[in-house]
């Protein structure tokens, strides 16, 4: 946010010297009053640049959260992955334990069950997801370059 501000600040300091410029050619000479004038109306042109690229930077600021969002969602799904995986591997390890007679015995066979297909859900969620995201973040590093450099040109 600072240096949208700082940019912010710079083409109103621009502005303000487009504008000054434009009192001063009035008292001056046409050859100095012509010359005067088409330097404001380049530092005004700049001043408008310079505010414009100042703001894109949240277009491309919340580009690049969402990106950081995806990316935490599928940490998010990598770590409920695995969790459930040692909830897996501590069920079988009961089992192998218990003899089939025992009360707890269904019941654990069911949660091994629930687990099992949990952890086949999570997995399907994080071969869709991570599929999906490296384009998603080609689009938006695309999306932001497109930005990026289209403003800076616009400043040239």
């Amino acid at each position: 946010m600072k240096s949208r501000g700082r940019l912010q600040r710079l083409s109103l300091d621009f502005a303000k010297a487009a504008d000054a410029m434009r009192t001063w050619a009035i008292s001056e000479e046409d050859d100095l009053s012509d010359i005067l004038s088409s330097s404001r109306t380049l530092l005004a042109h700049f001043s408008g640049a310079l505010s414009r690229y100042s703001s894109i930077q949240n277009v491309i600021r919340d580009n690049m959260k969402a990106v950081r969002t995806r990316e935490e969602s599928l940490d998010d799904l990598q770590r409920r992955r695995r969790r459930t995986a040692a909830s897996v591997e501590s069920i079988r390890k009961k089992l192998t334990r218990m003899n089939q007679e025992t009360k707890a015995f269904s019941a654990q066979t069911d949660a091994l069950n629930t687990s099992c297909e949990e952890m086949r859900n999570l997995d399907a969620k994080i071969a869709r997801e991570q599929s999906t995201i490296v384009a998603f973040k080609r689009k938006c590093t695309k999306n932001w370059l497109t930005l990026k450099f289209g403003g800076l040109a616009e400043c040239c």
